[in-house]
């Protein structure tokens, strides 16, 4: 694997010089700064670090998940959170975030290693437990998987733009029947996949399921999520 950088930022319960040495076993690998919340962002474009390796932030810190600052982060670096949260509602704003992976803090020894191989790579890491919290919203029947659609983070038009997508339609029928132009609808469409961070219509049609957006008697092929799960 080619030399990576990695930046640890809010890791002042962990044993920092443990954690190096465990990175650093890894030819090419090198932490190149430690950082709390203070400073961390123009830490981070002093040092250009390849991933970012981030405990996962409160309300409060500037790197929080609906902050400025982790935005600017995450044009900088890829990033895996670890935490000791493993509740459904945590993990989804950390990916929706813009986290490529997501370990809990008890396994960081065991997985960190496997966790920034797949993320340097371009993938999405979660952990095993982690992963089964995922995929029991998108395998639960929708009854209990979906919330109600006044939750979701889109507008009204984006939503019923989702429910017309996810029950087969193309851009064309969805222009037609909002009386918008092709265009207009094909720009909705990319605002709401990079809105929600997905990336295909079988991500889009399991977004709506579990959110109650369409309503479906059938299963859910979990094979078709871009999650990455631990093998």
């Amino acid at each position: 694997m080619r030399s990576l950088r990695i930046l640890l930022l809010g890791s002042a319960e962990l044993d920092r010089s443990r954690v190096r040495a465990l990175l650093e076993t890894q030819e090419g690998w090198s932490v190149v700064c430690c950082a709390e919340d203070s400073g961390a962002l123009d830490r981070a474009k002093a040092f250009q670090p390849d991933i970012v390796i981030a405990k996962a932030c409160t309300e409060d810190s500037e790197f929080s998940f609906e902050s400025r600052g982790l935005s600017q982060l995450t044009s900088i670096a890829r990033f895996l959170i670890f935490c000791g949260d493993e509740s459904e509602d945590h993990i989804w704003r950390a990916l929706r975030a813009g986290a490529q992976g997501y370990i809990l803090t008890g396994e960081f020894d065991r997985k960190i290693v496997k966790a920034v191989k797949e993320v340097a790579q371009g993938r999405r890491f979660l952990s095993a437990q982690v992963t089964k919290v995922i995929l029991r919203r998108f395998l639960a029947p929708p009854s209990q998987a979906g919330r109600s659609a006044g939750t979701v983070p889109l507008t009204p038009r984006e939503i019923e733009i989702v429910r017309l997508l996810s029950s087969g339609n193309g851009n064309k029928q969805v222009a037609a029947d909002l009386g918008i132009a092709v265009r207009t609808a094909e720009t909705h469409r990319a605002n709401i996949m990079k809105k929600l961070r997905l990336h295909s219509v079988a991500e889009l049609i399991h977004f709506a399921i579990s959110w109650d957006i369409v309503k479906t008697g059938s299963s859910v092929d979990s094979s078709s999520l871009t999650l990455s799960q631990e093998r």
